[in-house]
């Protein structure tokens, strides 16, 4: 559901208020609906224009703290409250989001846009059941706005989506996402094949590289050897001819899944389970080009070496290393709770058990 957010995203809910009044009608998200309370002062104004700048540059905690300044001036006026929803969402901070959004739906002539956006939020932190409710409410109060279609099949998506899962072998457990990682069936690296050899190639004249990220690529790759409580085993070896996992850096695009990736796997499987393993790392952000921090770098690698453990499908909560969207965005660099469960879950499943759901 994430490409809905995509899809409305962060220039679509720029409000031009020297120009809303000259729009044509519409409850579009270019302008703020009728009714709506009219921003209080210049300064607000000054301060809302100035986080739009910011939003276009994407600086977005910048734009953050000009809409917060603008609420505190103008508290009712809610385009304010929609551009720093959308400002933290593209922050990662989804839950603070989904509280500014909530607290939007309650004010005077608030745009319509703040369900299908809320109902995004809401499913990508798992949250179906009520995302289902505002993608409902979208179409209620607004059924022939611009975003009415995108909603109806968002609403169609969501509602499919609970009847699949409904089917899965697995379900998600109460602190596990392991009906959804492994929603296209089980993969693992079987007992036999440990300890995992990888091969690290630290010797790269990619643009960006920097010696320290490889020893924070191992920390990554140790944090799950932990979680899984000694049953994942690794040894690193100096050739990568005698690796099972060859990890390296890139700055190509087309070595990416797509333009937007981070990083990229390439899983190779055999009757057992996973077999081989190629991981190709980013050194730049792709959305700017500019180079990953220390943080990032280790969000990334925690992500793209779940995949190569098994956790082939994302979880649906961003708040998980293995959430779904763009991991380099997000700032955490510690495993949840969830992703430790789940690769414990994976790790300990029965080869009979395994055998019923390896992915072919």
């Amino acid at each position: 559901m994430r490409n809905l957010l995509t899809l409305l995203a962060i220039p679509s809910l720029l409000f031009n208020l020297a120009a809303s009044a000259q729009e044509k009608g519409g409850a579009g998200a270019d302008k703020p609906a009728a009714g709506a309370v009219a921003i209080s002062s210049p300064v607000a104004a000054e301060q809302f224009e100035q986080g739009q700048k910011m939003m276009q540059a994407q600086n977005l905690p910048a734009a953050a703290a000009c809409f917060r300044k603008v609420i505190g001036l103008s508290p009712d006026f809610a385009p304010a409250y929609l551009n720093l929803g959308t400002t933290l969402a593209g922050e990662g901070k989804s839950e603070e989001a989904i509280a500014i959004f909530s607290k939007a739906k309650s004010l005077k002539g608030v745009n319509p846009i703040v369900y299908l956006n809320l109902g995004t939020l809401l499913h990508d932190t798992g949250k179906v059941h009520e995302a289902i409710d505002n993608y409902k409410r979208l179409l209620e109060v607004d059924p022939n706005g611009p975003y009415a279609h995108a909603c109806a099949d968002g609403l169609q998506q969501m509602q499919e989506e609970l009847a699949a899962k409904a089917a899965r072998p697995y379900q998600n457990g109460a602190t596990d996402y392991f009906g959804d990682a492994t929603s296209g069936g089980a993969s693992r690296w079987a007992q036999s094949e440990m300890p995992l050899r990888i091969f690290i190639d630290a010797k790269t004249d990619v643009p960006r590289f920097r010696a320290g990220c490889v020893d924070i690529l191992k920390a990554a790759i140790q944090d799950w050897v932990d979680a899984s409580q000694g049953k994942i085993k690794i040894e690193y070896v100096s050739d990568a001819d005698k690796a099972q996992i060859i990890c390296r850096w890139s700055d190509a695009v087309t070595e990416m899944a797509s333009p937007t990736e981070p990083g990229n796997i390439y899983l190779g499987k055999g009757k057992s389970g996973i077999v081989k393993c190629d991981i190709t790392l980013r050194t730049t952000d792709p959305a700017g080009h500019t180079p990953f921090n220390d943080a990032q770098t280790k969000r990334i690698a925690q992500h793209e070496v779940g995949h190569a453990l098994g956790l082939v499908y994302h979880s649906t909560n961003p708040l998980d290393v293995m959430g779904e969207g763009i991991p380099g965005r997000g700032t955490a660099t510690t495993l949840s709770a969830r992703d430790k469960n789940t690769i414990l879950k994976l790790y300990d499943l029965s080869d009979g058990e395994m055998a019923r759901f390896l992915r072919k």
